[in-house]
């Protein structure tokens, strides 16, 4: 997709943010998407909370359910024309899943 200008918004679901990953349905996922481009949007920005995706520090083995869900937004958004922009990690997200504050 062409476009002059980036019209865009963060996609975080009814949820907020902070349970966004682990409380997002596939079943309502392209509706929800269509939300934003039916207002004229060319773009979401996600939040991708590395260490929830990887939440092990010594094994590295990244969390699939996670994986999986990332994969429908990106097929979902293609199919409704949608870019998508990741915004890896918080600013106060240095740690691991066990270490996390912010839930």
């Amino acid at each position: 997709m062409h476009t002059d200008f980036l019209k865009t918004a963060t996609f975080f679901g009814p949820n907020g943010i902070a349970n966004f990953w682990s409380s997002l349905e596939i079943e309502t996922l392209e509706e929800e998407l269509r939300f934003f481009s039916d207002r004229g949007l060319n773009t979401v920005i996600l939040i991708i909370p590395w260490s929830a995706f990887q939440p092990s520090a010594i094994d590295q083995t990244l969390y699939q359910p996670y994986l999986d869900k990332l994969d429908s937004i990106m097929r979902t958004a293609d199919a409704q024309g949608l870019e998508v922009i990741w915004r890896l990690a918080y600013c106060w997200e240095s740690e691991f899943m066990h270490d996390r504050t912010y839930e």
